[in-house]
């Protein structure tokens, strides 16, 4: 294709383009980066630095950056490309809400929340006048917001908009649809953050079933999922349920992921730190039982683990991020 219409042709920039996303997903980063560039080269020359065509290049290459953990320049491809939809599409078009989110989820991966709730708020508020309130990218924008609450601790502020984008998905796409499936396991993870493990583990429930019913039951979201609900089965003491679940991820992962990803590696431990905790925990039965039987003081029953940090990011995600992206570009996942 080069050949015959030149390096410098805007078909041979979207085949760059489109590889490079190729490679992206498998994980290729280094093999995606020139082709991104060269992409980003190709529409700056034949468009000109200031064409919409442009911020999508610099978009896509500064999401590869974020991945490869060059947060510095990634930014610096975000906020360029905000500027240029700004000027060309105005301050209230659907992309530049696009531009706003991916800037957001990185500044917001950076620990920056302060810089990030700004811009998730105004891309929430271009959503609600371009698209309706009752739009997907609404719930995508309201989900998004939710994740920075809850990355500050402001649960109690994370909680409604969770609930609301739940509501939107479900009418827009029905109850059995993967967005439903994504934002039931952030809202049942919030739930089992406060304490309330009653509410939390339907939802998690429900969001596995779902993942099994689209993608089958051995899908790398499925071991994720499966590995979350497993965390919250451990936080209440519940080790006999929770065992079953962490076997079940860990089957998943060596089959799909191989023994030596960090994700499999990460399993191994956690199962073997619950079958640990349930040994505790049958020990101090044991031993409560024996001296009842010597006529000592009941103990009180045992309170529910508190060990955190089973669960991935909070959110389940094929990506392992719960980052919700918006249509219409590459932009950052969120599932």
């Amino acid at each position: 294709r080069e050949s015959v219409l030149g390096m410098q042709h805007p078909t041979v920039g979207v085949q760059f383009r489109n590889l490079a996303a190729l490679l992206k997903t498998q994980g290729r980063y280094p093999e995606a980066e020139p082709l991104f560039r060269q992409s980003l080269v190709i529409s700056e020359k034949v468009y000109g630095p200031n064409h919409t065509e442009v911020a999508i290049a610099l978009n896509n290459y500064g999401q590869l950056l974020s991945h490869m953990g060059r947060n510095d320049e990634a930014e610096r491809m975000y906020r360029k490309a905000l500027a240029i939809d700004e000027n060309t599409l105005g301050a209230f078009h659907p992309d530049v809400a696009t531009d706003l989110n991916n800037l957001g989820a990185l500044l917001s991966d950076m620990g920056r929340y302060s810089d990030a709730q700004p811009l998730y708020e105004r891309c929430l508020e271009i959503d609600i006048k371009a698209l309706g309130p009752e739009h997907p990218d609404v719930a995508r924008s309201l989900t998004n917001l939710g994740r920075l609450m809850r990355q500050q601790s402001r649960y109690a502020e994370a909680l409604p908009l969770y609930e609301r984008a739940l509501n939107i998905f479900e009418k827009a796409y029905g109850k059995e649809h993967v967005a439903v499936a994504m934002t039931l396991n952030s809202l049942g993870q919030l739930l089992r953050t406060m304490g309330r493990y009653d509410e939390a583990e339907p939802l998690c429930q429900r969001s596995l079933n779902i993942w099994e019913q689209v993608y089958g039951k051995d899908h790398p979201a499925v071991g994720t999922q499966l590995n979350n609900l497993g965390a919250l089965m451990s936080d209440i003491g519940r080790y006999s349920e929770a065992i079953p679940l962490f076997e079940r991820a860990l089957s998943i992962r060596l089959l799909t992921l191989g023994p030596n990803h960090h994700l499999t590696v990460a399993t191994k431990a956690w199962l073997h730190t619950i079958k640990t905790q349930q040994s505790a925990a049958e020990g101090k039965d044991q031993a409560g039982i024996n001296k009842l039987s010597a006529g000592s003081i009941p103990l009180s029953p045992m309170s529910p683990a508190k060990q955190r940090g089973h669960g991935e990011n909070g959110d389940v995600s094929t990506s392992g991020i719960d980052q919700m992206g918006h249509t219409g570009r590459m932009g950052e996942v969120e599932w």
